[in-house]
């Protein structure tokens, strides 16, 4: 199956349109009407994204890269189903360990970038006396 737009795009009209004429013949027009509204409901609609970006890789057929960047709307019944307090606290515990790993990297980097400056002026940060009596009195 190719990867493109058309694919992606398929109403509720193009299944329905897939049933058999003979078999669609038989149809009432309440059973037509109900049946149309059921693949309405069941056919998801793509939302549109701020960035939609869809690659193929024309040597390589089974494999593709798709970027989508948009708003979360999905409903809640297709988010994962977990105890509101437990995912919660998962989510506070993930964004502590992040906001602690951003600030020792930026603490890192601030070292580092002292410490080039340092190297490259030929100065200390500290005065070099200071340093020495601290350390080898």
């Amino acid at each position: 199956m190719s990867f493109n737009k058309e694919n992606i795009e398929k109403s509720s009209k193009y299944y329905y349109n897939e049933i058999p004429e003979n078999i669609e013949r038989t149809f009432t027009e309440e059973q037509r009407t109900e049946i149309k509204k059921i693949l309405s409901m069941i056919i998801i609609k793509p939302a549109k994204k701020a960035v939609d970006v869809r690659i193929t890789f024309w040597f390589i057929k089974r494999f593709y890269l798709v970027i989508l960047l948009g708003f979360e709307k999905r409903s809640n019944s297709r988010k994962i189903n977990t105890p509101n307090n437990i995912s919660k606290l998962l989510a506070l515990l993930s964004k502590a360990i992040a906001n602690l790993l951003v600030i020792i990297i930026m603490l890192l980097i601030i070292i580092t970038l002292l410490y080039i400056i340092k190297r490259l002026t030929g100065n200390g940060i500290l005065p070099f006396d200071y340093l020495q009596n601290l350390f080898f009195k």
